[in-house]
């Protein structure tokens, strides 16, 4: 994907989390806000459509895009398929609790939405500051992926031990091959590592769970 199609292309995600919040039954609207401290789900979605269309302009402008060819999307699904099954067992070696997941049918409207508020201000935000900083691409992508992974081991149930750790290095090694793709295939690419995810994690597992792993 051409540069300079990036912020189209993302203000057309943010077009399509707007209509699938619309979609949202009130628990699922309570549930997002709680994830972004409060604040209404399009409100959030607003604030990150106006903070991701600014990270990819200063991205584009200082030159991180390093286009090639293809859409990268069968390597976006490559990374997805690698690590929703890891998660999967470490689900299985110790459940994380029963109702993480949002359940059916709101599941299908609500993390294809929340992906793409996630994206913006966990990965463009941070990897836009960083370029700016440091003007090394690498670097950059490496250091934008920890954010996410240090929220997500903040607001997890338990305390940080083995498994926390190991779900916070998915978050990383997820967000450096998303970013990394960012990069070459744009954000089509990105987004697809993020939906290919969750829709292997949260989805399906997240359904199949509730019936499948002891709960009390």
């Amino acid at each position: 994907m051409r540069p300079g199609w990036q912020e189209a292309w993302f203000l057309a995600l943010c077009f399509a989390a707007a209509t699938a919040i619309f979609f949202l039954s009130e628990p699922a609207r309570s549930r997002f806000s709680s994830l972004g401290l409060g604040a209404p789900p399009h409100l959030m979605l607003a604030l990150a459509t106006a903070l991701g269309t600014m990270a990819i302009m200063s991205l584009r402008r200082g030159g991180f895009f390093a286009p090639a060819k293809g859409s990268g999307l069968r390597k976006a699904a490559f990374w997805a398929a690698l690590v929703s099954p890891v998660i999967i067992v470490l689900d299985v070696a110790r459940p994380f609790p029963a109702m993480m997941n949002q359940p059916w049918p709101d599941a299908w409207l609500f993390y294809p939405a929340i992906a793409v508020v996630a994206m913006a201000l966990l990965q463009l935000l941070p990897l836009a500051l960083l370029f700016a900083l440091t003007g090394r691409a690498r670097l950059s992508v490496a250091l934008a992926a920890l954010p996410e992974a240090v929220m997500q081991t903040l607001i997890g149930a338990g305390p940080f031990d083995w498994q926390a750790a190991a779900v916070a290095g998915l978050v990383t090694v997820l967000g450096i091959a998303g970013m990394t793709l960012f990069r070459r295939y744009g954000i089509l690419a990105l987004i697809a590592v993020r939906l290919g995810f969750y829709l292997g994690w949260n989805i399906l597992w997240g359904a199949a769970r509730l019936s499948l792993l002891p709960f009390p």
